[in-house]
């Protein structure tokens, strides 16, 4: 079978809307990936976010110790997110 230069342009078309649709398959998994990120910061938790738990009433100086080590991940994380959108943003450019 001899490919007519219509046929290969279908062909060609055909495998370039093909690779459109794909264009959403980062997106998703971009997603996913903070959908399983937040999951992880549940299981992970090292104790109570609440400050008046009885966690700290007889250890003040472990709250004051997460909270400055949290405050500062949460800085650091900000900044990843915001280099992150950042780069999507360029990408559609």
């Amino acid at each position: 079978m001899k490919l007519t230069k219509q046929k290969l342009k279908e062909i060609i078309k055909e495998e370039l809307l093909k690779e459109y649709m794909d264009l959403s398959n980062p997106i998703k998994e971009a997603r996913k990936l903070m959908d399983d990120f937040s999951d992880d910061l549940d299981y992970h938790a090292g104790g109570s976010t609440e400050g008046d738990s009885v966690e700290y009433e007889s250890k003040p100086s472990l709250y004051r110790k997460r909270y400055e080590s949290l405050t500062k991940w949460q800085k650091t994380f900000d900044k990843v997110l915001k280099k992150a959108l950042n780069d999507y943003k360029k990408a559609w450019k």
